[in-house]
């Protein structure tokens, strides 16, 4: 399965060196995240609806979609606390949760590098986000094949 994590910390290789780990990571956003805590968020889609801003990075990477440590967010989240998707669905904030309960994942582990696939870094253009692979990072390049999105755009406000 390709799944996306978006980060900011990307520059301390850490990540690049002991993988993704369960937590805030130095995430400037912890403080917003929902439960469950101290896993990695992942997404089948775009930016996390609860982003501030635009992350430096995206890593594109490949997890079995059998992984037991691998929990879909929408189904978790209804199971254990379902007062937060009755939250969701009667904001007013003018946000559309819905995809958020359909394209998130959580990871109860530390995704290692080897399940890397691209890195891509952030360039903002006119208030246009552009994922671009930045080929320097991952040793050879991609390691399980083309990168999905290249030029990858997200409309920041």
């Amino acid at each position: 399965m390709i799944l996306y994590h978006f980060t900011d910390c990307l520059d301390t290789g850490t990540i690049l060196t002991e993988g993704l780990k369960p937590g805030n990571n130095g995430n400037k956003q912890a403080s917003l995240s929902l439960p469950p805590i101290d896993v990695v968020w992942l997404t089948t889609g775009g930016l996390e609806c609860w982003a501030i801003k635009a992350p430096l990075a995206m890593i594109e990477l490949v997890i079995p979609s059998r992984d037991r440590k691998l929990v879909h967010w929408g189904k978790w989240v209804r199971r254990h606390r379902p007062e937060i998707v009755e939250c969701l669905m009667n904001c007013d904030c003018g946000v559309d949760h819905r995809p958020s309960l359909k394209e998130h994942y959580c990871y109860f582990g530390v995704i290692p590098p080897s399940a890397f696939r691209m890195v891509y870094r952030a360039k903002v253009n006119s208030g246009v986000v552009e994922y671009e692979p930045d080929f320097t990072v991952l040793d050879g390049g991609a390691t399980h094949g083309r990168p999905n999105r290249v030029g990858w755009r997200h409309e920041h406000v």
